[in-house]
């Protein structure tokens, strides 16, 4: 599904981080009761499909576990004490959970101390145990990387987190939805329309000469080493004086001269950005007039396009 305009009554936001009980008052023992939570009239979703949630210090909380019913893998690791989650396709059908409003307030029952951590595509989250159940806040995994550990927000140009979440809250309503990049989503970017291919979870940026690079394991087509390799896409424009622009949503690409050869070689000085969770996405595009997709990422606001579309729309000899 293709993501639409916002009444402006939704507002999408990327959160720092939200402590909900300080660090000094912190029990030592697990098991200890650091607060209570309530119920709450805020109906939750991820992805349309509603979720049950509560209230925790004023913050809508999920529980962790759940998520395996709307397309998430959760893995527990006993030994680390650490349950691990990460984005899938959506499932095929929808958990039977109905939109219900509860009246807000009523305590429900304590929050322990728990030594349980909790990690969403590569990204550490607050989490909280009511009841034997292991929560987590919405709100947080829609935050920006600017309270985080990573360098930067990498999925910033698609207006997601850095773990491939944003929040969307209607005060009217008093809903909250929790939108996710995953394999399979239309979306919009500066680039025309895209869709997801994979999620890829760890990738190294390098540059070839002066042309920024991107390197991923395995590549888009397995074996194919070249295949492994994204150029950024205005660079190569410079270099090559190719013609690229967006019209009604599709990606323009024009060769200048069709019989120029240019070349480029393989990426040298690769370092791990560490553990990110971005999109490969599939464009379809006009390639010299004739209709083609090619695969690229949106990093920040650049696009980095793969080489294999490279050297067949602009005539670049392989990587050396």
């Amino acid at each position: 599904m293709r993501i639409k305009a916002l009444a402006l009554s939704l507002f999408i936001f990327v959160l720092p981080v939200v402590k909900l009980y300080a660090a000094a008052d912190a029990p030592s023992e697990i098991g200890d009761v650091i607060g209570h939570y309530y119920t709450t009239d805020i109906v939750a979703d991820v992805d349309g499909m509603a979720i049950p949630s509560y209230n925790i210090g004023g913050v809508t909380v999920i529980e962790a576990e759940a998520l395996d019913d709307y397309g998430f893998a959760v893995i527990w690791d006993e030994n680390a004490r650490i349950v691990l989650i990460s984005t899938l396709p959506l499932p095929e059908t929808t958990p039977p959970v109905a939109h219900r409003k509860g009246k807000p307030g009523k305590v429900m029952g304590n929050v322990l101390h728990t030594d349980i951590m909790v990690n969403v595509n590569g990204c550490y989250t607050q989490s909280f145990n009511i009841g034997g159940k292991t929560v987590i806040p919405i709100e947080e995994l829609a935050r920006s990387t600017g309270e985080h550990w990573r360098e930067k927000n990498y999925n910033a140009g698609l207006g997601y987190s850095n773990g491939g979440f944003r929040a969307v809250w209607n005060a009217e309503k008093r809903t909250i939805s929790l939108q996710c990049l995953r394999p399979g989503l239309a979306l919009e970017t500066p680039y025309g329309t895209a869709v997801v291919e994979r999620m890829v979870g760890d990738w190294h940026k390098g540059a070839a000469d002066d042309i920024p690079a991107v390197v991923i394991w395995p590549g888009i087509d397995g074996g194919d080493q070249d295949s492994a390799y994204f150029f950024d896409m205005d660079a190569v424009r410079k270099m090559t004086d190719a013609l690229v622009a967006v019209r009604d949503g599709t990606l323009h690409i024009d060769s200048a001269d069709a019989g120029a050869r240019h070349s480029v070689p393989r990426p040298s000085g690769t370092v791990s950005v560490g553990n990110n969770y971005n999109p490969l996405l599939r464009f379809d595009a006009i390639i010299n007039g004739e209709n083609a997709f090619l695969y690229g990422f949106v990093l920040e606001d650049s696009l980095f396009v793969s080489f294999p579309a490279l050297r067949d729309a602009l005539n670049i000899g392989s990587v050396i």
